[in-house]
């Protein structure tokens, strides 16, 4: 069975592909779904081919950028440290201790090292300004051939969104999806639906390395609860990451017909991913190697491969999964593709309080053997996407070396 995704987005989720959070329901999932979920009644059989095209609206740019908060003087915040001008950052060395500690690994900081900026990074110019309150739109297009009767089902919708930097690295967002249009996606589909509402904090141990997100909220993929997210860049070509969360069932809408939706339902599920990022910095390529448990209980593992550019990065993938006996369409337990994610122009942040402009990314996926389900996660940020870590560090492509 062949299912195809492409998915152009401006903000959490690859949009098209079929999926379930729970069962009688399709929920979106990270190689494209139906954004909030469709109920399964309302829909013919899952797509053997589904895409999605996003493209962000013509406001005023301020890009989203990953950020870089690792810095040496541990009296200062991220966000102090970001318009400070101490550019240095540790090295990081792995020593194996004897004696009394055998076999235990402990981590040393070397000189410090000046930043550069080469091809491809970002320079502080285009990091988030602490107090700033960004809001941003983009478009969904969304289609799948589900349907004998037609050629393609269609959904349009708009992605309005916001994010307010608070300061200390806290930060609350906010999503919306907004129908213009709907051919065969379900009358609930027609509601104006909140697609995420999430606060969340950084935590950066410059001394150890070690940097974490806490978020809490609606998450999109219709997840509501508690994530947490893990990185430890041990070198300039190898990062540790792991991320986990305990998630129920939500969804909220409402049209201008009168009808409304509101689900909360105990559908606790826990998940969790860990992994290891690999980066040639020479050929600007970076390898991921992650595995876990995901959103619909099964385990699974995938390896991407992704080709950084200036403002594109390029990835391949392929991934190997336990079969979900509760979706009928597809017996298959491997996939694989390809991801585009390339940055909106123009590339400066503005320096206003409050910042109009359209969302940073432009996304698109194709996954091939796709069942809809499987692989899927949820996101915690309206503007998640390969290419930019969800933690601000300096590491990788995102380094100044």
């Amino acid at each position: 069975m062949l299912a195809a995704t492409v998915s152009a987005h401006t903000a959490d989720n690859d949009v098209c592909s079929m999926g379930n959070d729970k069962a009688g329901y399709l929920g979106s999932n990270t190689n494209g779904s139906i954004i909030g979920g469709v109920p399964a009644d309302s829909l013919t059989p899952p797509a053997l081919a589904d895409s999605t095209v996003m493209a962000p609206l013509p406001m005023f740019t301020d890009m989203n950028m990953a950020t870089d908060t690792t810095y040496t003087d541990s009296t200062k915040t991220a966000d102090q440290y970001r318009q400070s001008k101490d550019y240095a950052i540790p090295a990081t060395a792995i020593t194996v201790g004897t004696a009394a500690a055998i076999g235990a690994a402990t981590t040393t900081n070397a000189t410090a090292e000046p930043y550069t900026f080469p091809r491809g990074a970002w320079d502080l110019s285009l990091q988030p300004r602490p107090h700033q309150v960004a809001i941003f739109c983009g478009a969904e297009l969304n289609y799948a051939d589900i349907n004998f009767l037609r050629l393609y089902n269609v959904l349009l919708n708009l992605t309005p969104a916001v994010k307010w930097h608070i300061g200390n690295d806290w930060m609350l967002a906010g999503q919306i999806h907004v129908p213009v249009a709907n051919y065969g996606y379900g009358e609930r589909m027609n509601m104006v639906r909140l697609n995420m509402a999430v606060v969340s904090k950084q935590l950066h141990f410059n001394n150890t390395n070690q940097h974490f997100k806490f978020s809490g909220g609606m998450f999109n993929r219709e997840r509501m609860g508690a994530d947490i997210k893990w990185m430890w860049p041990v070198n300039r070509w190898l990062l540790f990451m792991a991320q986990a969360g305990v998630t129920t069932q939500w969804a909220l809408g409402v049209d201008f017909k009168g009808n409304h939706e509101e689900v909360f339902e105990k559908d606790w599920r826990v998940t969790g991913i860990a992994g290891a990022k690999f980066y040639l910095e020479k050929w600007e390529t970076e390898f991921v190697l992650s595995g876990g448990r995901y959103l619909n209980e099964k385990m699974g593992a995938q390896l991407e491969i992704m080709r950084h550019f200036t403002y594109c990065t390029v990835t391949i993938f392929g991934h190997m999964h336990q079969k979900d006996r509760s979706n009928m369409y597809s017996n298959h337990t491997m996939g694989g593709g390809f991801k585009v994610v390339m940055m909106i122009p123009p590339y400066k942040r503005s320096k206003r309080k409050v910042a109009f402009r359209p969302a940073s990314n432009f996304r698109l996926t194709y996954n091939a053997q796709s069942d809809g389900v499987s692989m899927k996660m949820y996101n915690t940020d309206p503007e998640d996407n390969e290419r930019q870590y969800p933690i601000d560090i300096n590491w990788g492509a995102m380094r100044r070396k």
